[in-house]
């Protein structure tokens, strides 16, 4: 597990940071671990290094919120925002379809009865994490993983 890659997939850096902080705490090399910020780098990010482990949240945005035009008007900026629900359910599906032997951790301020969430386990989440995260709960997968490595 020492040398496994990981994704974090998260929009906050206070929570990236605070799950980079456990994995290294934990034994995970620092060249180990990647972080996205929006679904869209999650995926490049995914396919890119083959992570085997991701931490993600599944509200996040699909992609750069900064990228629309301020200049369109905010009527129009609201209208074309994507749900901030949507790109960490999608970015996870696609993962999971892709490779279904990643271990796919969902880091949510959901309930545990969210659909969004039961769907994920279905998929083969390996574990829920509940916010806001504690560096004993991640820990705690990281041994599981060990175990089941």
């Amino acid at each position: 597990m020492p040398t496994a890659k990981v994704l974090i997939v998260e929009d906050s850096p206070v929570v990236r940071l605070a799950i980079r902080q456990a994995l290294r705490n934990g034994g995970i090399l620092e060249n180990a671990i990647f972080e996205a910020a929006t679904a869209s780098e999650a995926i490049e990010l995914f396919d890119r290094e083959h992570p085997t482990v991701v931490f993600t949240d599944i509200s996040l945005p699909l992609g750069n919120p900064t990228a629309r035009s301020s200049s369109d008007g905010f009527f129009a900026f609201l209208a074309s925002a994507p749900s901030p629900l949507d790109g960490g359910m999608e970015a996870s599906r696609y993962m999971l379809n892709k490779d279904p032997t990643i271990r796919l951790i969902v880091c949510t301020g959901n309930p545990p009865d969210d659909p969004r969430v039961r769907e994920l386990i279905k998929a083969g989440a390996f574990h829920v994490l509940e916010k806001p995260l504690r560096a004993a709960e991640v820990r705690t997968v990281l041994e599981r993983l060990r175990a089941e490595s």
